[in-house]
Parts: structure tokens; C-alpha cells; sequence
């Protein structure tokens, strides 16, 4: 930026950085009071205007107005004005362009050498058209401007300067009673009434030397105070900062003076006034839970300048946890209000004198940043409500030191562990560029040095707002080394477009040379190559009109890697694909146009080249006496049967309801309800019915399907209250019974059956498809194909999963009659103070049944099935009584049950037990599982994991991990065992305690505390 201190910059110290903005209120200090204001004359000297984030509007005038916030700079000849807040307004005529400039806050403005600072200014200042220049980090366009609360205070002052028609010529600072000079740029003070309040008392029991003289040789003149023997200092008045309170051996205070020539130790005087103050010999400040410590200390409040030699400064900055972090500088100067230079500095977490690590930095610069909130889930929250204020309109921001750090090195004991020239960035990341560092050993990877780093700040690249970037850089001693980028970003109003943005990415190179093992009887499955890897880009962005984009690009190398590198991911994430999805929404209807490819065959899949939906809920017909809702689709896809594996020993047998096929396909669905209300009785009888089609079948022709479905939906609620019922021991206050009975009877038939239609929509995700893809043979080897009991397909039409009118995977129905009961409780409570009492779930229990009148072709000759139970029992804050079940009647169906309790008990630890069983037509598994974490001592912390297959009385794995908590380090020692992979680990990481950073990878935030 132009006039600015010309810095590299990348990401912060955040300790640094929040430790030196509190240096403002830890010395004595004041806000300036005089406003000013500047006209012009004409001029056409270019005009330059910076900062970094705009909001361009109209006001009700028609001027294009600009609101800037953060860094605000302007530029006119010989005239600079630097401010952290601007409002301008633009106007054309007779071939000049007018600016009308309103600036708020650290406001400075400098011409020919001389300098005033002030609260606020205006300026007007013009120059031929199109001589002006506009710079911003970000700029949105179209915002509601008069709403916000900065432009409604610059409007006014500019009424104000407009009735006092000043016409000056020349830079000055006249007196409030003064009348300005004519022509030229002027500021003119208007008078503050803010106060400071200043008192002074002996440090100790020694008395204190006072010296006090009035001095001439000053205009005005001024009084000097030397104070000795022990002095304490304490001024308020300052909402910014509070009360703050100094002690120091000797005091030196230089004042307006009185007319008596006498020092007052109580005394109170306008923020506006002049007040220095010199502080020497063993400086304490304090300020809430800062402290400072320093040598020699000077500070000019209405300059707002200081200086500070051999000062450490202590607090717990709010990005830290209540972790409390000491910076020590040689020298520490305070440039403007929050503008800082430390020389010669280390900042560190570690309480000892002698730290044992630290981030050591020839110059740290710190000043201040406008940035808008990023604390947005990614893929999913409402960013409107954070971007902007719900009653106004207007943009939210939020001020985040910034700082610029030069020549650091991460010092370990005395011995340096890596250099960076540079880091800067916004303060509210208080994470350094080493991000993660894991040393462990087992016998799938063999010995492992794995890595992530902030690349943005190893290359010397300013992060923009909302990127996060990170390097990954490992070592795998029996597979090789893995190199990878990752990221995630938040963007507002991306390539000019209004909305936000949101994403993530992942692209990892594995140059393989061992084997993969996937648990037990697939634990030598030699790859088909040695160079693999991945990648993955998931983009979503708000449009204009009610339109949304959901995209995403994805690779794999082969069918194991993400198995075998990624498991958890694999086990329970999102499967990888390539889609690109246009959608836009009404009030009761939505159109979409998706399209999708695969670039791999390994997996079971349709590409869509396209498809379009169109979809309408609820809409009223016959003045409201019937809803009508319906989906509608069609397009050209390809079904894909994934290919066999081609690795020796990777069992495989495909599912017979894919298919190599390719063709249209279109389907529409209509629904009508009826919705009756008897009382509490809920009654809606309601048909839908289904035209579907598909050009390419097994058979090499075309088919269709026609289904209709007619039923019958009820429910009603009963309440009991219970005020009475009171207990400290369950805290309950008083308790309500609500109980719902619901029914749902339907009938559905169809032209085809289900086996006749292949599922060209996923229902699955790739790893419940690759483990039904081995069923057959390490499962049912007797079976030439997969049981109809086992037929997921088969359950989801028992269970409805396709009927509903928006269903995405309208195959799923068939010839069906069924009757769905319901049966669901509800006991509650009240809790919280008694002013702010809230409804609370004690006990919930629900349960469900279906009846199959037709019971030899829907259930297998059972009548009843579909069984299933929830049940929680919140015993207190912090424990809870869990269990639920599903069984099917029929021989072979499911047996599925889980009971457990978790108990968490803050930063003590927390605790679950639970048993879980899986039963069904040729396997039984009834697993026992405790995880604990727990608090042994100030000095240790456990975690704990294990699992035992009671049925098959066999070891299922476990994972053991402590921390010894230092005041500067946390070292882990970890241990785990995978009985199916028969793979044993052992891991020693060490971590310095630099806020959260050190918590992150065990996760163990929550059991430190304050630690």
C-alpha cells in the first residue's frame, strides 16, 4: 500500500500480536478529542483511495458513496490522510469529480511536512474526471449504506460543514474559538468531553519526593512533576482499556499547567490535554490479568506514542485458551494508538525464567486490520447472517491485530530448530508455520515422520482472508514418501458475483513400494502400481436469484488407496466423484441441472450427461382443501458395474443390481394430501402415483414402470404435566409426559417388479458396496447369489426409503402393503436459573412396528417385522443412559441392539461402555467397547480404547495414549493394536504449548484447562 512501511507479509505470532495491543492499556494513555475538517480548493492532482474492505451503495442524493473500512488511505499531492474507517461521496459535473471524505478514527492528515491527529475529519478535495483511483482488499456492491450506523454520523457532519460554508486556503490547527482563514485545507477542532482520571499514592510505606515547577518556556505552558521513593500511578476513564494501574521508583509528568503552579495526586482533566509521562526503575503495570515489566518507560497519551525498553509483558490472550504467554523485547515502541515496532523480542508460553522454548524475532510491527467473520462452518451455516447486521443491512467487521515478524527462529532449550525471514498476517490464527509433527512406528507404514505446514508462510505469500493452505510432507519407511496440499477457503462475492463461497481441497503422491493390508484375509494385496494418490476439490457458492452451485472434482489412483491411506474417510466420509450441480430455489419449488462423470471403473456408478429436476411442495389446491406435490426428472446416463479388482487375493463378486447400461431415463411423481384436523386428531389420506421410463435395460430395449400408491396418515398427542414431581438428585424441577401415537397405512402396486429395474440411483456409499461385494464369498460361499434376506434393496422398500415424493432413488419401490405404527415418549423437565428457565428431554422412548397383511410377498412369511426401540435416558449434564434396537421375525432377519452409558465429567476425563450386537443371516458379532479419558494428576492425562468380540471371543483392537503436561511441553506416548490387520503402533510426539496448538492432535483441549 502506498505510504505505508514497506513489509513482506504472512502469517502471525498470534501471541505476539495480541500480547502487544494490550502494551496501549497497560501504560497510561488517552484518545484524542478534536474533530477537524479540510475543504479544498481545486486541484488535478490524481486522487488515490486504499483500504481494505468497501461497500459501494446510493445515497438517497444519488452520490455513489463508498464505506471503507480498515487501512483507510488517501492521496492528493502534498495532502495524505491515513484513518481506520472512511465514508466517500463521489459526484460528477463540468468534467471535475468531487469527493466528499468523512474519516473516522486514528485519524492523521499530513501537508508539507506537518501533521495533525484526530478522532475524525472531513475532507473535500476534487480533480478532473477520471482521475481518481480506487484500490480494496474486497469490495461489495449494492449494499443498504443508509442504515449504517458511521454513515449516518458523516452524514451529519457533513450537513454541518455544509451550513458553516468554509472557504480556507492553508494547513492549520486554529483554537475552537478561532474563525478560519479563507482558502485552502484547514482542520477545525470540535470540543470533546471525555475525561481521564488521575490519582497517585506511595508505592510503599516510604514517603514519596515530590518536585513540581511551572515551566514558560512552552505555549502553552506546562507544569513538570518528578516523583521519587516509590510511586503508583492509576487512571480511568478510558472505556477502551479500563482501569489501569502503573508503579514504578520514579515518576516524571509533564501536564498543562495550573494557575496555582501545584501538583494535584487527585485530579481530573479533559483526554484532550496534554499529559507525558516518564516511568523508571522497576515498571509493574497492570490491567485486568496483564502484567508488564520494564526498565524505563515513556508515553505521550495525546501523541499516543511511547517507548519501553527492556519490558516483558504477560497476559492470556483470548485466542489461547486462558494460556498465559510472556513476550520480552529490548525495545517496544508504541507508534499511534495500536500501531507497535518491538526490537530484538521472543514470545513463548513457558512460565519458567529461563524458557525452554521460544520464537525468537529480530522486529515484530503490529497495527490494526479490519477483517469480516470467518468462523463459518465450511459446506454448510448461514453466512448472511454473519457477513451483515440483521437490523441494518450494513457489513459486519471485526478488528484483528496485524503483525509483521522478522528473522524468526524457533529456539528449543539453546539450540535452533528451523528460520523463517518473515511471517505476518492477521493475529486471530495462533498457529506458527509448522503445524503438525508426528514421530510413530507400526507395521502397515513402518517407521513414519509425518508433517504439515503452512506453505503460504514458507513461501513469503500473504494469506488472503479465509484461505487456509497446508503442506504435507511425510515419510513412510515401508511405503515411501507421500507429499500433499490441502486446503479450505471462505470467499465473499467471488469473480464480482454477490454471495459466498466455500471449499475445500486435497491432492496427495504416494510413490508406493510395499503392500497393502486391509484386515483380515486381505493383508498381502500387492498394488497394480507404485505411484498413487488422490484428488479432491469440493466448491459450493451462493448466486444471485435463489441460485446455488454445488461442485466437485475427484481422482483415485486406484481402488485401495483411500482404503488403506484414508480409512476413517473411507469408513464413514463422502465418496469421492465429479459432479457439477446448478440449482435454484423458490418458496415452494426447486429446479436443478446436474451433471456427473467417473474417472475410474472400479467402483459402481452413473454418470449423468445431464439431467434436470424440477420439484413443487405443498402447493394449495381447491382453496386449500388438497397439497400437490411432485418430482420430475430425466436425462442420459451410463450405469457403470464396477470392474473387477485384478489384485491377487482381493475378493470380489459383482452386485446383480448394477449393470454395464446406457440410455434415458425419466420418471415423474405426483403426490396428493389431504390434511384433516379432528381436535388433537391429525387425519391426511393421500395417493401418489409414478410414470417412470428407462431406454436401455439388460435386455437391449426400453422399459417403463407405472406405479400407484393410496394411504392413510394419523397421529395424535396426549400431555400430562407433572409439577410436583422434584428431585436434586435427577435435577428435575417438575416433569411433562408428552406421548404421540402415529400410524401410516399404505398400499402400493406396480406394473414391474424391482428385479427387472437396475438401480441406476446410488442409495450406498462405495465402502458398504465393497463390503457387500465380498459377502458372497467369505460369507455365503454356499449361495450362487447374494440371499433376498441380505438384498439391501429388499429392505429399503419394506422400510419405504423410496416412496416419499422427493425420494432420490425412486427404483426403490414395489408391490407392498403395509401398516407403520409409531409410539413415542417424551419426558421433560425444566433446568437453568430460574430467570431463564429452558424445556430439557429427560427420557425419550420411541418405538416403532409394521404389519404386513400380505406377509408371504412383503416379509417372508412374517406378519409383524421391522421392530425397532430408542431410548435415552439423560440422567444428568453429564451422563446419559443410552440403548437402542431393529429386529426382523422372519428366519434370517436382522438382531440388532446397543446399550451404553457416557459419562463426562469436564476436565476431569469422561467415560463409555457400551455392547453393541450385529446379527443376521450368517454372521453374528457382539462387540464390547470402553473409550475413556482421564485427569490422573496435574501432570498426567490418559486416553483409552478397546474392543472384544464377545461372540466370536475374539480381540478386536486397542489404543492407549499419555501425556505428561509440562509447562512447556506436552509429550505423548501412544500405543494401538488392530487385531484384523494384526498391525501393533507405538508413536513419542513432542509439542510446544503455544496456545492450542499444542492440543490439537490428541485432543486433549478440554482436559488441560488452565494448565
Amino acid at each position: 500500500m502506498p505510504g505505508r512501511r514497506n513489509r513482506h507479509r504472512l502469517r502471525p505470532l498470534a501471541a505476539v500480536c495480541a500480547l502487544l495491543l494490550c502494551v496501549a492499556g497497560l501504560i497510561v494513555r488517552a484518545g484524542l478529542g478534536a474533530d477537524g475538517v479540510t475543504q479544498a480548493v481545486l486541484k488535478d492532482d490524481p486522487i488515490q483511495l486504499t483500504g481494505d474492505y468497501a461497500s459501494e451503495g446510493t445515497a438517497e442524493s444519488g452520490e455513489r458513496v463508498l464505506i471503507v473500512r480498515g487501512r483507510c488511505w488517501l492521496k492528493q499531492g502534498d495532502l495524505v490522510a491515513t484513518a481506520r474507517q472512511m465514508i466517500v461521496w463521489r459526484s460528477l459535473a463540468g468534467g471535475r469529480e468531487s469527493l466528499a471524505v468523512y474519516l473516522e478514527d486514528d485519524v492523521r492528515v499530513e501537508q508539507v511536512g506537518q501533521t495533525d491527529q484526530q478522532t475524525n475529519a472531513f475532507l473535500q478535495i476534487s480533480t478532473r474526471t477520471g482521475n481518481v483511483e480506487d484500490r480494496f482488499r474486497s469490495k461489495s456492491v449494492g449494499n443498504a449504506i443508509e442504515q449504517d450506523a458511521m454513515f449516518q454520523r458523516a452524514a451529519l457532519r457533513r450537513q454541518t460543514v455544509q451550513r458553516s460554508g468554509l472557504t480556507q486556503t492553508q494547513f492549520v490547527v486554529p483554537q475552537p474559538d478561532q474563525s478560519p482563514p479563507g482558502g485552502g485545507r484547514s482542520i477545525l477542532p470540535m470540543p470533546g468531553n471525555r475525561l481521564r482520571h488521575v490519582r497517585l499514592s506511595p508505592r510503599s510505606s516510604m514517603k514519596i519526593d515530590i518536585r513540581t515547577e511551572k515551566s514558560t518556556n512552552t505555549v502553552p505552558p506546562e507544569q513538570i512533576t518528578i516523583l521519587t521513593g516509590g510511586v503508583n500511578l492509576v487512571v480511568e476513564g478510558d472505556d477502551r482499556f479500563g482501569v489501569i494501574d502503573l508503579s514504578a521508583d520514579r515518576i516524571v509528568i509533564w501536564s498543562e499547567a495550573t494557575e496555582s503552579g501545584q501538583f494535584n495526586f487527585d485530579s481530573t482533566q479533559p483526554l484532550e490535554s496534554q499529559f507525558q509521562v516518564y516511568l523508571e526503575g522497576n515498571i509493574v503495570g497492570r490491567q485486568s490479568t496483564n502484567v508488564l515489566h520494564a526498565e524505563q518507560a515513556y508515553y505521550d497519551a495525546r501523541e499516543d506514542r511511547g517507548l519501553l525498553l527492556d519490558a516483558e509483558l504477560s497476559l492470556r490472550p483470548p485466542e489461547f485458551g486462558g494460556q498465559r504467554v510472556r513476550v520480552r523485547a529490548e525495545r517496544l515502541r508504541q507508534l499511534s494508538r495500536n500501531e507497535f515496532h518491538a526490537t530484538n523480542a521472543w514470545t513463548t508460553t513457558s512460565q519458567f525464567g529461563h524458557p525452554g522454548y521460544r520464537i525468537q524475532s529480530s522486529d515484530i510491527f503490529v497495527e490494526p486490520y479490519y477483517a469480516q467473520p470467518l468462523d463459518l462452518p465450511l459446506l454448510g451455516g448461514d453466512y448472511d447472517s454473519a457477513r451483515f447486521d440483521p437490523e441494518t443491512g450494513a457489513p459486519r467487521y471485526r478488528e484483528v491485530p496485524y503483525v509483521t515478524s522478522l528473522n524468526n527462529t524457533f529456539v528449543l532449550n539453546e539450540t535452533p530448530l528451523f528460520y523463517l525471514p518473515y511471517v505476518a498476517g492477521p493475529a486471530d490464527d495462533p498457529n506458527i508455520p509448522l503445524r503438525a509433527l508426528t514421530i510413530r512406528s507400526d507395521s502397515v507404514f513402518g517407521i513414519q515422520a509425518r508433517s504439515q505446514w503452512d506453505i503460504l508462510q514458507i513461501l513469503g505469500i500473504e494469506e488472503p482472508p479465509g484461505i487456509k493452505l497446508n503442506l504435507e510432507a511425510d515419510y513412510l519407511s515401508k511405503r515411501g514418501p507421500v507429499l500433499g496440499l490441502n486446503g479450505e477457503y471462505i470467499m465473499h462475492d467471488l469473480l464480482g458475483i454477490p454471495g459466498t463461497a466455500i471449499g475445500e481441497g486435497l491432492g496427495v503422491y504416494v510413490h508406493d513400494s510395499g503392500k497393502d493390508n486391509l484386515g483380515a484375509d486381505r493383508r498381502m494385496l500387492e498394488p497394480r502400481e507404485q505411484n498413487r494418490g488422490r484428488l479432491t476439490w469440493r466448491h459450493q457458492q451462493e448466486l444471485p436469484n435463489g441460485f446455488k452451485y454445488f461442485g466437485e472434482t475427484g481422482y483415485l489412483s486406484d481402488r485401495n488407496f483411500l482404503e488403506q491411506f484414508y480409512e476413517k474417510e473411507f469408513d464413514t466420509g463422502k465418496d469421492i466423484e465429479s459432479v457439477a450441480n446448478l440449482q435454484q430455489t423458490g418458496d415452494s419449488w426447486q429446479w436443478g441441472l446436474l451433471l456427473q462423470t467417473q474417472p475410474y471403473e472400479f467402483e459402481n456408478n452413473t454418470e449423468w450427461l445431464p439431467r434436470g429436476d424440477l420439484t413443487f411442495l405443498g402447493e394449495p389446491l381447491l382453496g386449500g382443501w388438497l397439497n400437490w406435490s411432485s418430482h420430475t426428472m430425466g436425462g442420459y446416463a451410463q450405469l457403470n458395474q464396477a470392474d473387477p479388482p485384478n489384485v491377487a487375493g482381493d475378493k470380489f463378486s459383482p452386485l446383480p443390481y448394477y449393470a454395464d447400461l446406457q440410455g434415458g431415463v425419466a420418471m415423474t411423481r405426483h403426490e396428493l394430501t389431504a390434511p384433516l384436523q379432528f381436535g388433537w386428531l391429525n387425519v391426511v389420506p393421500y395417493v401418489w402415483g409414478e410414470a417412470a421410463g428407462w431406454s436401455d435395460s439388460v435386455t437391449g430395449g426400453s422399459r417403463d414402470r407405472l406405479v400407484g400408491s393410496a394411504g392413510l396418515r394419523s397421529s395424535i398427542m396426549f400431555t400430562k404435566t407433572m409439577p410436583w414431581v422434584q428431585s436434586s438428585i435427577f435435577n428435575l424441577n417438575g416433569l411433562a409426559h408428552k406421548m404421540v401415537f402415529d400410524v401410516d397405512w399404505s398400499m402400493t402396486q406396480s406394473n414391474r417388479g424391482l428385479d427387472s429395474i437396475k438401480q441406476w440411483n446410488e442409495f450406498d456409499d462405495n465402502a458398504q458396496e465393497r463390503f457387500r461385494q465380498r459377502l458372497l464369498q467369505n460369507t455365503y460361499p454356499t449361495f450362487l447369489t447374494l440371499p433376498t434376506q441380505a438384498d439391501p434393496r429388499n429392505f429399503a422398500v419394506r422400510s419405504g426409503a423410496g416412496s416419499g415424493v422427493t425420494a432420490p432413488y425412486h427404483e426403490l419401490v414395489d408391490d407392498l402393503h403395509v401398516v407403520r405404527l409409531g409410539w413415542r415418549h417424551r419426558l421433560q423437565t425444566k433446568v437453568g436459573p430460574p430467570e431463564r428457565l429452558r424445556t430439557k428431554d429427560w427420557m425419550t422412548l420411541d418405538l416403532e412396528a409394521s404389519l404386513f397383511p400380505n406377509a408371504t410377498r412383503d416379509n417372508f412369511g412374517e406378519t409383524a417385522g421391522l421392530l425397532g426401540a430408542r431410548y435415552a435416558w439423560h440422567v444428568g449434564d453429564r451422563t446419559s443412559l443410552l440403548a437402542g434396537g431393529a429386529r426382523d421375525l422372519f428366519n434370517g432377519g436382522m438382531e440388532l441392539w446397543n446399550v451404553g452409558i457416557l459419562s463426562q465429567r469436564g476436565t476431569r476425563g469422561s467415560v463409555y461402555v457400551g455392547a453393541r450386537q450385529v446379527k443376521g443371516l450368517g454372521f453374528e458379532s457382539q462387540i464390547l467397547t470402553t473409550t475413556a479419558s482421564y485427569s490422573m494428576s496435574e501432570k498426567w492425562i490418559s486416553t483409552f480404547g478397546t474392543a472384544f468380540d464377545l461372540a466370536e471371543g475374539r480381540n478386536r483392537g486397542q489404543s492407549m495414549t499419555l501425556t505428561r503436561v509440562g509447562a512447556d511441553f506436552l509429550i505423548h506416548f501412544g500405543g494401538n493394536f488392530d487385531a484384523s490387520k494384526g498391525n501393533a503402533g507405538f508413536a513419542i510426539s513432542v509439542e510446544p504449548r503455544l496456545g492450542n496448538w499444542g492440543n490439537q492432535s490428541t485432543q486433549l483441549g478440554n482436559l488441560l484447562g488452565n494448565r
